[in-house]
């Protein structure tokens, strides 16, 4: 699980790959970020595995879609975006990380 740190607003913006399905595939750090997050954010598809989510759940699919929806949140300490697969091999997470870094500059 990759982890992007908002450090000067104290916010964390968790990057989750769910493998093939839902929680089953999670590691125990990938499910400790859902469960601490109050956003959870990915395809509906992934959002319809978290049924017991009692946060807000936004629906986007690219780059540009998530770090827009992350940018209206900013009252989101803490969210949870979720990708399917591996994040660290192909991914969307690649193109997230780019947007964030040009949207919100203090994410490491």
């Amino acid at each position: 699980m990759n982890r992007f740190d908002h450090t000067g607003a104290g916010r964390t913006i968790h990057l989750v790959g769910i493998g093939m399905g839902g929680r089953e595939g999670l590691t125990a750090s990938a499910w400790d970020a859902i469960q601490r997050s109050r956003c959870l954010l990915g395809a509906q598809r992934m959002l319809d595995a978290f049924p017991e989510f009692a946060g807000e759940k936004v629906a986007a699919i690219s780059p540009c879609q998530l770090a827009e929806a992350l940018a209206q949140r900013p009252d989101a300490a803490e969210a949870a975006v979720l990708f399917s697969g591996d994040i660290g091999f192909y991914s969307g997470a690649a193109g997230l990380r780019r947007e964030l870094a040009q949207r919100l500059p203090q994410a490491k």
